[in-house]
């Protein structure tokens, strides 16, 4: 028996054809893109929560000393409010306030058991989200 000569292969069946190759490249292109965008998402609602998160401890802090009598921060007599720009806030030894302000605004005093607390309001602003709070501190305004 005559062992079998394999059959010699057509041009076409050696490889892949241009228009097969430019569909794998674009569906590449399809693939990178999606995930280069689901990326910088998930960048940006990181930076958003950090942001968020840093107003939100400006908003405690600046609470804290309303509470303890802390006179760089409640209005000054006669005032009715203090705004706090980035360089204040920064000053009071807040970290990471570019772009951050401050307001707090003295609301009313509140009287219970005997005892006069006045009442403040809080604002801590990041460029165009703003954050509200009350706060109620011994002392009459």
């Amino acid at each position: 028996m005559k062992p079998m000569k394999p059959a010699a292969l057509k041009p076409a069946t050696l490889g892949f054809t241009v228009v097969e190759v430019l569909c794998a490249l674009m569906l590449l292109m399809v693939l990178i893109t999606a995930t280069t965008n689901m990326a910088l998402g998930s960048y940006k609602s990181d930076q958003e929560v950090q942001k968020r998160n840093q107003i939100t401890q400006i908003m405690m802090g600046l609470g804290r000393r309303l509470v303890s009598g802390d006179t760089q921060v409640i209005p000054a007599t006669g005032t009715t409010s203090r705004s706090f720009s980035s360089a204040q806030l920064g000053s009071l030894g807040f970290a990471n306030t570019t772009d951050v302000t401050a307001t707090v605004t003295s609301q009313s005093t509140i009287n219970y058991s005997g005892s006069a607390f006045s009442q403040y309001q809080l604002q801590v602003c990041w460029k165009t989200t703003c954050v509200k709070s009350s706060v109620a501190a011994p002392g009459g305004i």
